[in-house]
């Protein structure tokens, strides 16, 4: 393995170094194996560290070795003052834009292969409060696979090895398990939606409910006025559609629907009292509901749904 091509090595003081900084005379070491490794620049040769005799190294377990160092020196050197703070670049849940999220400042540190709760080890920890908070797996080769992906009790993300040492401020997951966000645009959108359904709420002498509950806005089919209809976790099931939860809003009733030819529990207008057929409100193209709502029973989940609702509602003019 004396021809392996280093891209990077480690100083004395476990320091990341590009070849091109390196300087002759000092020594640097492999990321992997921890063994000497020489400088090679030159005239011609792309400037490279390589290993004075023969290593199982291979390029694979360098790169992930120094991604993970490289992580762990970043969040240091932010933690220090000496660095920029390490960011994420990660999607809008709802319009897919790129958004640039610091990682949070309550990171006092990160350490290298830490054993967690559920016994695995993870790559990198980032440390908050002298607990894991979260962890950072660094691919190489293989990526996280589902097993731990779905055992680890604390989220993550996982980083190709090579854009960590391209960008080591900038981490662009390739996997994550943290909630999808929300671009400053997108949140402006659901805000003027919440504002808009209040009025209408109030004028109509409803209440705006909170979770479970999901909320839109539409025209009475028969008196046309602005009116707000529900829906809640399982109230679109087929086979067995569930009770509302408690605090149901007052235009919630069980009422029979002639088109539906049975009873259900249906959104009714608070000015005429006609029913709100669920067809319109969840098959049609501007029904409120016609978008892909997850209706289950979580915090999250009810904020990306009123998301998505809004979303839907600016589309169709709302």
């Amino acid at each position: 393995m004396r021809n392996l091509k280093i891209p990077l090595a480690i100083d004395a003081q476990g320091m990341i170094v590009r070849p091109e900084a390196a300087e002759h005379g000092r020594c640097y070491y492999c990321p992997s194996c921890r063994e000497d490794v020489l400088l090679r620049r030159g005239q011609v040769r792309v400037a490279h560290f390589a290993h004075k005799d023969s290593s199982h190294c291979s390029l694979e377990t360098v790169l992930h070795q120094a991604a993970k160092i490289q992580i762990q020196q970043a969040v240091r050197s932010w933690k220090a003052g000496t660095g920029p703070s390490p960011t994420v670049e990660r999607r809008c849940a709802l319009c897919c834009t790129a958004v640039e999220m610091p990682i949070p400042a309550s990171v006092e540190d990160a350490i290298l292969e830490l054993r967690v709760a559920d016994g695995s080890v993870v790559d990198v920890a980032l440390i908050a409060g002298g607990a894991p908070l979260a962890a950072v797996e660094v691919r190489a080769t293989h990526k996280v696979g589902p097993d731990k992906a779905s055992s680890l009790p604390i989220p993550f993300l996982e980083l190709e090895a090579k854009q960590v040492l391209e960008t080591p401020t900038l981490w662009r997951p390739i996997q994550e398990t943290f909630p999808a966000p929300v671009c400053d645009t997108c949140e402006a959108r659901v805000k003027s939606f919440a504002e808009k359904a209040s009025r209408v709420a109030s004028k109509a002498g409803q209440t705006l409910p909170t979770s479970p509950y999901r909320y839109g806005i539409i025209n009475c089919w028969k008196c046309r006025k602005e009116i707000l209809v529900f829906s809640w976790p399982g109230h679109d099931d087929e086979v067995e559609p569930a009770f509302p939860p408690l605090q149901r809003p007052s235009t919630v009733q069980f009422r029979y629907s002639s088109a539906a030819g049975k009873k259900y529990w249906a959104n009714i207008c608070p000015y005429c009292h006609s029913l709100q057929g669920d067809f319109f409100l969840y098959m049609e193209p501007d029904g409120p509901f016609f978008c892909d709502l997850s209706l289950t029973d979580d915090p999250e989940s009810f904020k990306v749904d009123m998301l998505r609702i809004a979303l839907h509602a600016e589309s169709n003019g709302w």
